[in-house]
């Protein structure tokens, strides 16, 4: 964040930032209150809830008002906005590669919290 926010501060921007904790409700509600024209575009990461729903009824309100919109980590399906995505199972594989050849590990596993999620 604070490269971004250094870029922004560079360009005369200013990053708010807002936590949601995973939060659908809270989420939305921020993202009303940032809607309301206080803003100039929003970067996004959508919370776990909106993507296990497909809940972006508020990306889409933004988007229909006019206002920049880039998401990172979960894509939101079928919206038509900018997207900053990894491909996690690539760099796994990549990351899991690197463990085994160059650092001789033999055990090696991956924790995960939901399996349902498109990231």
């Amino acid at each position: 964040m604070s490269s971004i926010e250094n870029h922004l501060d560079e360009k005369g921007y200013k990053l708010i930032t807002s936590l949601s904790n995973e939060s659908i409700d809270k989420y939305t509600k921020s993202l009303k209150k940032m809607g309301l024209g206080y803003i100039d575009g929003l970067i996004i990461c959508p919370s776990k809830a909106a993507e296990l729903k497909n809940e972006y009824t508020h990306i889409e309100s933004l988007l229909k008002k006019g206002t920049p919109v880039v998401v990172f980590d979960r894509i939101c399906e079928g919206k038509e906005c900018d997207k900053v995505i990894i491909d996690d199972y690539e760099t796994s594989f990549k990351n899991t590669e690197l463990l085994v050849k160059q650092k001789n590990c033999k055990n090696v596993i991956m924790i995960y919290l939901i399996d349902s999620l498109h990231h």
